[in-house]
């Protein structure tokens, strides 16, 4: 009998403990979750652990959600295509518009 191989997540979330929650919440739904608390260690994460999906915060320390989805595809053509969500607490509308065009 084959299992097929768990789905990997990657929480890119500076608060600690809502990364912990996150974490918690997807494992229970069966998924590989990883977890990094600033913008460089995202960014590394996604370069050495190939994630099925990126969970990021917008406004972190060291480099922002927008600067590793930008940098990502700058790199190389194949993270055009890396599901990327961004996670906020920002409620104002200019920060929901930036998100789809770092894309471009």
């Amino acid at each position: 009998m084959r299992t097929e191989a768990k789905k990997k997540i990657l929480c890119i979330e500076d608060d600690r403990e809502t990364a912990a929650v996150i974490a918690e919440e997807l494992s229970d739904l069966g998924y590989q979750v990883l977890t990094a608390y600033d913008g460089h260690q995202g960014f590394s994460s996604i370069l050495t652990d190939a994630p099925d999906l990126v969970l990021s915060d917008i406004s972190m320390p060291v480099m922002s959600g927008f600067e590793i989805l930008e940098r990502l595809t700058s790199l190389s053509a194949r993270f055009s295509d890396l599901p990327f969500m961004f996670l906020t607490a920002l409620a104002d509308r200019e920060n929901e518009f930036e998100g789809p065009t770092a894309r471009r």
